[in-house]
Formats: C-alpha cells, structure tokens, sequence
C-alpha cells in the first residue's frame, strides 16, 4: 500500500486541517478527524502493532473511526489485516480462525469470553499467537495485505489472499476514473467495511483523492447485519451528511430511487453513485437517469482485488458494465467465461498459489464493438441477493436436510432481497417451524424469508433429473411468480411468509 500510504502523508502535510473521516470513535463520540491527525493515528497504532510483533490480525467491528485507523495502521506496519464479517455465524467465524492463524484479534470478540489483553483506537485486543500466522504466506516481491473471505456462498468461506501491489492498484484506477470536472468531496460508507469494495472504495480512494469520508455504524445507515434494511433510517442519514458519492447495492439504489421520488431534495448532493455486488435490473436503472441520478454500473470480484470494469464519467454505457480498468485486462473463454488476468490474488488460504494465471470468473459475458463488457449470465448455480451476498443453494439445501419437513426443498431468490425456498411437505406448519430453526444456523444472508409450498416434487412434470436432482431453471419458471418481488425492501428479517401454489398442488393431486 505504498502508494495509498504516501498520499496519506502528503495531504497530512500539504492540507492538514482537511477533514478526512467523520463518524463515531468506538467510545460512541462523534468526531471529525482531519488529514493531520489521521496520520498521527495512524503512525502510533502502528508502531503498537510493530511493538507487539503482530503478523496478522483479525478485525471484527462495525463500521467507524476506529475501524479505519486500526485497517490503516496495520498497512503501515506490514501487518496483514483479515476484516471480519459482523453477520457471519459462530461456525463460519471459528472456520476463518482455524484457517487463517491469526495472532491478534481487534474488536468485538465477545464469544471469547474473557478480559482483552490491550486495546488499539479503543477497540479490545486479544492475543492468539500461533506458531504459524499467515504473515509466513508473504511472497518476496509483494506483502502479503490482507485476507478477504467470501461472504459466504457456503458455510466454509474462502480466504482471498491480496498483495499490497493489487490493492494500490484497484484504488489508483478507480481515482483515476473519477471526475475532476464535477468530483465529488464528501462520501458516504453504506456497506459494511469488511466487505473489500467498501474497504476500496469507501476508505482507500477517498483518502488517496484526499476528500473526506462519514463512516457511522450500519444501523445509522439503515443496515443491520447483511440483510435487513430500513429506507426511513436511509433517508435520515442522506439528509443528515449529504453525501456527494456513494458505493451502493441494488438494493440500496432502489432505495435511493424510492427516495428521489417521493422527496428529491434527499438525493440532490449526489455527484457520483457506484452500483455492484449484483446484477443492476434495466428497468431500475432506467428510473434512476430518469431522476438524474448520476449511477455508474461495475462488475468485479474479491479474487481480483474487487473491481475490474467499471462506467465512469469519461466511459458509459447503459446496461454494460463498464471498460475493462487500466491495471487488468479481461478476455472471454471459448465458452463465454469472463476471464480477468493482471489482477489475481496470490491464492486462497491453504492452496496452492495463484501464479499469473487468469482468474476464471465463472460469469459469462461479451463485448460490444466499442470494448464495453456486459455480463448475460452464471455459469454455476450460485444466487447473488440484492445486497450482493453470493449464496449456494446446495448448501442451505443441505443443511436442510436435518429437517424432516424440508427434505424436499429448493432454495430461490437470485436479485432478491430475501431467498425463497420451494418445499413440498405434507405438515406446513412443522415446515415453517423447523424453518425458523434453520435460519437460526444460517448467517442473516442466507435465511430463508419466504416458502412456496407445492406438491412432491417428483409428482410434477419435469421439474427433476432422471437422478432426482432439481431443474433449476424449470423451478424458476414455474415458481418466481410466488416469490416476493426482486428488490423489495424488508426492514424486518424474522418472519417468514409463505404461500401455495395451488395449481400444482391440483394437478399433483388429479
């Protein structure tokens, strides 16, 4: 992060009474904190981490001051840095431990139910040496900056292993791509920090452009843990900072879309909104330009160092996802498949290293004549909800299987803001039930927030293999129409509604 780190210390020099973060310290204090002192934060945490030999730590805390300055810190200090999901389960945090090795955990580790060893910007420490640390993943040309695991499309989560090199470079092309014509002062954090486009976008570009940035805690946002949303709480905080920029979920745009319409002047300080994590729907954003929001669509992935193509200012298309980024290049398979090279993390966590072998997405897309990429489609089964969490329906499905009501279920929901399950049952309340406790094991991501019930499976015309594994494109033919529709808001996670499709139920029965 050479490069991130060396803007840092210019604008501290060069404007220091410029406010660069504004938000809650983790005493709860509202501050505003300029350039200057920023960096002489940022310096005496880091001499702590190099006092107490730290290799690798693991930050778990809500979005604030602290969690910036405690990120920054360890950059400067050579210290890898794992940002630790708020809303993953108790099994997905004990996986990330075992796997990553970490030495110095920050944060809210109340599980571990003991008295810190010290503290770092006000946030308890606890040490966990270990005689292996992923510090010792280091190669000799790059550090080794930070491990990044997937939001968890299973319940085992990979660690995405990023060298400081890949992640100067994500954040110089995309200041690079921002406007200086109409560049935006004052950006708002809206997804959580843990998530790597957020950490990006929200915290390196701001600070390298040397523009200001609010980072309060989710609910001030109107976020609770990965998937339960408020648009009033949304409103509250666009009119109270005025943000010029924001980094935002389809989710969120739908909001903000909600938002321009029924009162414009809550969205009129917007200069610049980036939209990904997700696929866009067309109709959502035809209503944004109608409004004059200024929505610029990306395409990118952890694997990469988050994003690789991107609508700018200078470069856009409506319904693409941008030009390839200057620091990657992106190429398409015989089959389709996005492939992205130049940008490749070192590996995941106990694999073999990546070398310089491009990273196959696993999305299908094409170029249009003027070098505008657009992603049509997936190669796997995987579901992206509308808050960009990539879910694999095989593995709530067999978790399920402990449930004897929920043995026959197919889980639904890509664009969504909750996933559906089509069961068939013979005792729908049971069902439901037992689905409450199923949730109950799930991250919030991954809950289950509406039930079709149906008719057994196999008593219904093409709906299975010859093997009795689902057709899933045939179960979102015939079921979508039950489903909640895509993008709508919930602002509460834990009832489950539910509905019958009655047609099949009578065929099945005839």
């Amino acid at each position: 992060m050479v490069n991130l780190l060396e803007k840092l210390k210019n604008h501290a020099a060069q404007q220091p009474e410029k406010t660069a973060l504004i938000g809650r310290e983790a005493n709860g204090e509202q501050v505003t904190v300029s350039y200057a002192e920023l960096w002489r934060d940022v310096k005496a945490l880091g001499d702590v981490l190099r006092g107490w030999e730290a290799s690798c730590l693991a930050l778990m805390a809500e979005n604030g001051i602290a969690w910036a300055k405690v990120d920054l810190a360890a950059l400067l200090a050579g210290v890898t840095v794992i940002p630790v999901p708020t809303f993953f389960s108790a099994a997905q945090i004990e996986h990330l431990l075992e796997t990553a090795n970490v030495d110095v955990l920050v944060g809210n580790w109340h599980h571990l139910r003991r008295a810190p060893d010290a503290g770092l910007a006000g946030l308890p420490c606890y040490f966990n040496k270990s005689d292996k640390s992923a510090g010792s993943a280091r190669t000799s040309s790059e550090a080794l900056a930070k491990i990044t695991f997937t939001s968890g499309s299973t319940g085992a989560p990979k660690g995405v292993k990023l060298s400081a090199g890949l992640i100067d470079a994500v954040t110089q092309s995309l200041a690079d791509a921002v406007s200086q014509e109409n560049r935006p002062e004052r950006h708002l954090v809206a997804l959580p920090l843990s998530t790597l486009l957020e950490n990006i976008t929200g915290i390196y570009v701001p600070l390298y452009l040397g523009l200001e940035t609010v980072v309060v805690e989710g609910y001030e946002i109107g976020l609770r843990g990965s998937s339960s949303f408020s648009a009033e709480q949304f409103a509250h905080a666009m009119v109270r900072y005025q943000p010029e920029s924001l980094v935002i979920t389809p989710m969120f745009l739908m909001a903000l879309v909600s938002l321009g319409t029924q009162n414009p002047e809550t969205v009129a300080s917007l200069k610049f909104i980036a939209v990904g994590g997700a696929k866009v729907p067309a109709a959502l954003l035809t209503r944004a330009e109608q409004l004059g929001l200024p929505v610029y669509e990306g395409y990118g992935l952890s694997e990469c160092g988050s994003v690789v193509s991107f609508n700018s200012p200078k470069n856009r298309r409506a319904g693409s996802v941008g030009k390839p980024l200057p620091h990657c290049g992106i190429s398409l398979s015989s089959e389709g498949e996005i492939l992205v090279s130049g940008a490749s993390m070192l590996g995941y966590i106990g694999e073999e290293p990546q070398g310089d072998k491009a990273i196959g997405t696993g999305d299908l897309g094409r170029f249009d004549k003027d070098g505008y990429l657009y992603v049509t489609g997936r190669k796997k089964n995987l579901l992206i909800t509308a808050f960009g969490r990539n879910v694999s329906p095989e593995w709530i499905e067999a978790e399920a299987m402990a449930f004897p009501h929920l043995r026959q279920m197919v889980v639904m929901g890509d664009g969504c803001a909750v996933l559906s399950a089509v069961v068939s049952t013979n005792n729908q309340p049971l069902a439901l039930a037992e689905m409450a406790q199923l949730n109950a094991l799930l991250p919030d991501y991954a809950a289950i927030g509406h039930v079709v019930f149906t008719s057994p499976f196999h008593l219904q015309s093409g709906l299975l293999t010859p093997n009795g594994r689902p057709k899933r494109a045939r179960f979102a033919d015939q079921f979508s129409k039950h489903i909640p529709a895509n993008y709508r808001i919930y602002s509460q996670r834990k009832s489950i509604t539910f509905s019958v499709d009655s047609a099949a139920t009578a065929t099945a029965q005839g």
